[in-house]
């Protein structure tokens, strides 16, 4: 029954807005209700007279149209009511307090669910303003003579500081690790560098303390830091995340002033251990993120029962206090550090020196960086991000407005800029319990914030008044409210006039017919139900609507851009015709296609279609013989985009067809921007040609929003001079003697090699040869020897 209620309170209008950004249609009519009505945009109004009693959710115009009296239609307005909104300040304006450096401080917002409400902040970088610095440092042995440089820059420090802000104020912390094995040698505790080569006494270690809290007093910075001594610890990375957690979390004992800068600046040479590291050491209990340090001490007492902090737990705990981290570390470490900064809400990382000498220098360089710059940001997260939606657009210091940007840079301290802040409330607010939420906007860093609190239009005033089985509506069938019925389940009709199971099926009812002679009822999109067309369902942005369903946003749908109305217009329902679309200033056509803007038609050279022909509907009719998008053709050959202006940067030189001929004046209608570097050129097209002299001669050119050409010429055209005939003959003659004694020594080492392998050879033979001895045919003994055969018989016998 409520769907069928729903479908019969369609309207004859539909008021259609479309953003150039967002396509979907929204459908006053299906509205059944005042508050239904609120919700659905907030172009819908509703009309509480009886003079209206279908199709109540309509545009205003329409309802006006329909006979409904101005005073009868609801139409609420998003409004604004600034609570705080204290002149901008700076510190040293006594008369005036603290310094302010937002404007507005607090703001209420009524707003319709879908309207865009913009409100404007500005925002200043006050001079003066108060700088809480709380330095932080590894004392470590291997720190030792960082402390004595530090201990020595205290006051240097005071003084260039001085030159920022006349409110400054200096503390210092340092820190070693946990003092349980294994990260400290409990043998050693009195002494942890007895045993080392270090030629000095060490104090004992501890994790974390409070060796000085912020005072303006900057000369006690460098007694306290050279009083200390350092210390020692076994294992490579430190406890520096304990530090920063305990330095963050004891506001009172730091002394971090509430309208003040925050900045924790953290030195150290070695890397830090994290969550979960504890447990090495027996410690398991997760770091529950709170202050734990001792005010009569200083020092850090839960370090042997909560574990290291997690970065992102520790990121948290800045951001809420507004609390900016430099961490400045030396080379060796400078990679475990550099990406931190990807995890944190805001910080820096920078590289000191091994002996922290160039301390002063990093810190004024930071700060100028840190305050040389402003980037928003807003507590809108979580389910509130399904909520409140907010854009950024942002009014920098040289007056240039930026679109969906929420930063400005090379600021000066005084400099005021603004950001425009546009606010939509989502109707899912409506079905919340409480339709109204809060939350802050500002720049980083920046403890002011301008605090929003937002609610909901979701009702109207008139539905306090109900006439339960009113006889407005056909012998009590429903509820009277709002000038309006609300049927009872089963009825259905403007005045509950129609029973569901008493409709016939099949019978044309003449009332559902747009036309007498027309044979479909409802135009062919819906059905009729109770002598009223209920129109189908479409997905929007596609909406049929009208008192016959003769009104389809389609017909507003521009081929081209696939947008309603080529997203330059609005759809509108005419009654007993059709849809057609109503542009918005500036844009023509049956679908607002044309723009009244040249835009689209400008040449590079900044004249209308190249000054060839004309534009008409963005696009350019050329003259005869010439075509392209710009006219930038002729007879089929097209000049580069670059080429457009060439004759007249050769103008600017005093060169070319145009200066010869005496027409730069009368050609060349645009003032060129005349710089030494063309390094920052933004979307400009970059363009580069030689001249007369073989010299480069570098400009860009870009066409402006307004249609304006922007021409830049780099001064001096980059000129590189040829070699000398001379010296290329000399060169010659070089490079044949060189390769000729190349080709020498290469000969030379050849023969070497095989001279030296035949060698090896021969020797090698040499060794292994073996002589054996022989008789000489030839050779005859010096003497003879002759034997007497009867001799050795005689003695035989």
């Amino acid at each position: 029954m409520r769907w069928l209620c729903l479908r019969l309170s369609i309207s004859c209008f539909i008021f259609l807005t479309i953003w150039p950004q967002d396509t979907e249609g929204v459908n006053c009519a299906s509205a059944k209700t005042c508050g239904d009505c609120m919700k659905q945009s907030p172009d819908c109004a509703w009309c509480k007279s009886t003079a209206v009693f279908s199709n109540k959710c309509d545009a205003a115009e329409s309802l006006l149209a329909k006979g409904c009296e101005p005073d009868q239609i609801v139409q609420p307005k998003s409004s604004l009511d600034i609570v705080e909104n204290a002149t901008l300040s700076n510190a040293g304006d006594a008369a005036l307090g603290d310094a302010v450096q937002l404007k507005p401080q607090k703001i209420q917002l009524k707003l319709r669910p879908g309207d865009k409400y913009r409100v404007k902040l500005d925002v200043r970088q006050a001079e003066d303003y108060p700088l809480d610095l709380y330095y932080v440092m590894d004392v470590s042995s291997s720190m030792a003579d960082d402390l004595q440089s530090v201990g020595r820059l205290g006051n240097d420090l005071a003084t260039r500081m001085s030159n920022i802000t006349r409110d400054f104020r200096l503390g210092f912390g340092a820190f070693v690790d946990k003092v349980v094995m294994p990260y400290v040698d409990l043998s050693k505790l009195d002494d942890p560098c007895v045993g080392t080569d270090l030629d000095f006494t060490c104090q004992p270690p501890f994790s974390f303390q409070n060796a000085l809290s912020l005072t303006n007093e900057t000369s006690k910075f460098s007694d306290v830091v050279s009083n200390l001594q350092p210390s020692g610890s076994l294992d490579y990375p430190e406890g520096g995340l304990d530090a920063l957690m305990q330095a963050a979390t004891c506001k009172d004992i730091i002394g971090w002033r509430e309208r003040a800068r925050h900045l924790l600046f953290y030195t150290s040479d070695a890397p830090f251990h994290i969550a979960g590291d504890g447990k090495l050491g027996g410690v398991v209990k997760a770091n529950d993120g709170k202050c734990h340090t001792s005010a009569s001490t200083g020092y850090y007492t839960m370090y042997d029962q909560l574990d290291y902090p997690s970065v992102s737990q520790l990121s948290q705990v800045l951001e809420q206090n507004s609390i900016l981290p430099v961490f400045a570390v030396t080379d060796k470490i400078y990679n475990v550090y550099e990406k931190l900064p990807a995890f944190f809400h805001e910080a820096e990382v920078t590289e000191i020196k091994e002996d922290s000498s160039n301390v002063v220098d990093v810190i004024t360089d930071i700060y100028s960086s840190i305050t040389s710059k402003i980037e928003m940001d807003d507590s809108i997260t979580g389910e509130l991000k399904d909520l409140i939606s907010l854009q950024y657009t942002s009014i920098c210091v040289d007056g240039t407005t930026t679109a969906n940007n929420k930063e400005c840079a090379k600021l000066a301290l005084g400099d005021t800029i603004s950001f425009l802040l546009d606010i939509t409330v989502n109707k899912s607010l409506c079905d919340k319990d409480v339709k109204s939420r809060s939350f802050k906007v500002g720049p980083l860093s920046f403890v002011e914030k301008l605090e929003v609190l937002v609610e909901a239009i979701c009702d109207c005033d008139c539905e306090q008044i109900k006439e339960p089985d009113s006889p407005k509506c056909t012998n009590g069938n429903g509820t009277f409210v709002c000038g309006g019925c609300v049927c009872n389940e089963g009825r259905s009709g403007s005045y509950c006039e129609c029973d569901q199971d008493e409709t016939e099926e099949g019978i044309i009812d003449p009332q559902c017919l747009m036309e007498v002679e027309d044979e479909v009822v409802c135009s062919g999109q819906g059905q009729c139900k109770c002598s009223v067309c209920l129109c189908r369902e479409t997905t929007p942005p596609r909406i049929i609507s009208g008192d016959f369903c003769e009104c389809d946003t389609n017909d507003c749908l521009d081929a081209g851009s696939n947008e309603i109305c080529a997203g330059a217009g609005q759809c509108i329902c005419h009654p007993n015709d059709r849809s057609r679309c109503s542009c918005m200033d500036g844009y023509t056509g049956e679908f607002c296609t044309c723009s009244s803007s040249n835009f689209s038609c400008i040449a590079r050279n900044g004249l209308v279609c190249g000054g060839r022909g004309y534009c008409e509907c963005n696009q350019c009719k050329c003259d005869e013989g010439y075509d392209g998008q710009a006219c930038e053709c002729k007879n089929g050959e097209c000049e580069s985009e670059c080429d457009a202006n060439k004759p007249c940067v050769k103008c600017h030189f005093k060169e070319g067809e145009l200066y010869e001929n005496g027409l730069c004046e009368e050609t060349c209608l645009t003032e060129p921007i005349i710089v030494d570097d063309l390094e920052d050129i933004g979307t400009a097209q970059k363009c580069k040609y030689k001249d007369e002299n073989q010299c480069v001669v570098s400009f860009t050119q870009e066409i402006l929003p307004n249609e304006k050409l922007e021409l830049t010429i780099k001064r001096d055209p980059d000129c590189y001079g040829g070699p000398g005939v001379l010296w290329i003959i000399i060169g010659i003659i070089i490079g044949i003697i060189l390769v000729g004694l190349a080709l020498l020594l290469i000969w030379r080492l050849l023969t070497f090699i095989h001279d030296r392998r035949e060698f090896e050879q021969f020797e090698k033979e040499r060794q292994d040869a073996k002589w054996e001895g022989g008789h000489n045919p030839l050779y005859k003994p010096s003497t003879s020897t002759f034997k007497n055969p009867t001799y050795s018989a005689k003695q035989n016998s």
